[in-house]
């Protein structure tokens, strides 16, 4: 994302940190970059609502070191992606807008197909702000435990309301017949006493 002399920079404390053999594991350390493997456990759990995976997957996050602000960039990127893949039609299309492995265009297409992409902008819209708010929060796991509790409970309560249509009661009726207004007129009115 940077410059070429930026990522020659990289390059040359990858080789000094690594040696010879660069590993993607050890590039994440050096970098400081969060494993996709977690990102993709955290969107499994949105996927299947689990709210108690979500809470362990941010967990994990925490005792391997990572950064919480991160990893929520992350999650906002992936879910963009989605949402991306859910919208286009074809992984050849999918190539020229997302820039990752042909594997992973594969499952996001994948993963795009389980949801509307009303739902994943309702998702991308939670963790945006998850996002913003993290900027200022003195309790980032809070922030980002509520977040992915609000994901992992989206899709349930959708279910539910479609499942359930709640009926308006109908209103009570202070008259049992109707009376036009010329009757009104010629009814007296009830005496008031306190």
């Amino acid at each position: 994302e940077g410059s070429m002399r930026d990522a020659l920079s990289l390059l040359d404390q990858a080789i000094a940190y690594g040696g010879k053999a660069i590993h993607h594991s050890d590039l994440e350390v050096l970098l400081g970059a969060v494993p996709q493997e977690l990102v993709q456990e955290l969107l499994r759990a949105i996927l299947v609502q689990d709210s108690a995976a979500a809470l362990a997957n941010l967990a994990h996050l925490l005792d391997q070191g990572h950064d919480l602000r991160a990893f929520c960039g992350e999650v906002v990127e992936r879910l963009r992606n989605l949402l991306v893949a859910a919208v286009v039609p074809g992984i050849t299309e999918l190539r020229s807008l997302i820039e990752t492995a042909e594997e992973d265009l594969t499952q996001l297409s994948r993963e795009a197909n389980t949801l509307t992409p009303e739902q994943i902008q309702e998702l991308l819209a939670i963790f945006i702000q998850a996002e913003d708010s993290l900027r200022f929060s003195s309790l980032p796991l809070f922030v980002m435990e509520t977040s992915a509790i609000r994901a992992t409970r989206l899709l349930r309560q959708r279910d539910s309301h479609t499942a359930q249509p709640v009926q308006a009661a109908p209103l009570p009726s202070t008259q049992k017949h109707p009376i036009d207004l010329e009757t009104r007129k010629t009814i007296p009115q009830a005496a008031t006493h306190p």
